[in-house]
């Protein structure tokens, strides 16, 4: 479980909920923010996509502020 923050401002390496454009779910990803642009990154090494570019195609719906975890 992970508690999202949906009016915090992310930053870069922010844990984020994104949702891409033409897409009716949304994904957990990593924010990266460089000079030349914003990409999310998978949490999953495995991933196909390691990066992906977003430029206007995505919503941030918030930004991941705890988790919980059972023991």
């Amino acid at each position: 479980i992970i508690y999202v923050d949906p009016d915090r401002v992310p930053e870069n390496k922010s844990l984020v909920v994104v949702t891409l454009e033409g897409s009716s779910s949304a994904t957990f990803k990593q924010l990266v923010i460089e000079t030349d642009g914003m990409y999310i990154q998978p949490l999953n090494p495995n991933w196909h996509e390691k990066v992906i570019k977003i430029n206007g195609n995505a919503i941030i719906n918030g930004v991941v502020i705890g988790k919980w975890t059972d023991v």
